[in-house]
């Protein structure tokens, strides 16, 4: 059973099997194996896959597919597709680079008042990698007028 779990979440990471077993130092025959239920995995590879799949380790032995999720990865992965996506746009008019910054940095921010984190508050989410050159401040007053969300 483990080896259909294995395959349900490597499927859901859409990896290879070659990717996974590159990623945990095995032979991509060897994850067939598990996924097959030829070969049971060690407790090590299962330690691993749970490392690579940002899972608890229930989620292979028992099938709960629970992903356990730190949320700077969350607020990352926002602020990166934000910065290096495709261009937005709010009823048909396309954001300024300037704007999805903005945008960008106010999810951050929300997020740390939320959580009532001030560590969160401060660009340590990469952000320089993601967007080098950004301003570190908003502008007081934005060159484009808001827009009405609600």
């Amino acid at each position: 059973m483990i080896g259909q779990y294995m395959k349900q979440l490597r499927l859901q990471h859409q990896m290879t099997q070659a990717e996974l077993a590159e990623r945990l130092g095995l032979s991509t025959s060897a994850v067939g194996m598990y996924e097959q239920g030829r070969r049971e995995p060690e407790l090590s590879v299962i330690t691993q896959m749970c490392r690579v799949f940002n899972v608890p380790a229930d989620s292979l032995l028992f099938g709960e597919t629970t992903k356990v999720t730190e949320v700077r990865d969350v607020i990352r992965d926002v602020q990166n597709r934000l910065l290096n996506g495709s261009p937005l746009t709010l009823d048909g008019e396309p954001l300024s680079p300037e704007r999805m910054q903005q945008l960008a940095d106010a999810i951050r921010v929300s997020a740390a008042v939320v959580l009532d984190r001030q560590d969160l508050r401060e660009k340590d989410l990469d952000a320089e990698e993601m967007n080098a050159g950004a301003p570190d401040e908003l502008p007081e007053k934005p060159d484009d007028p808001p827009h009405d969300l609600l």
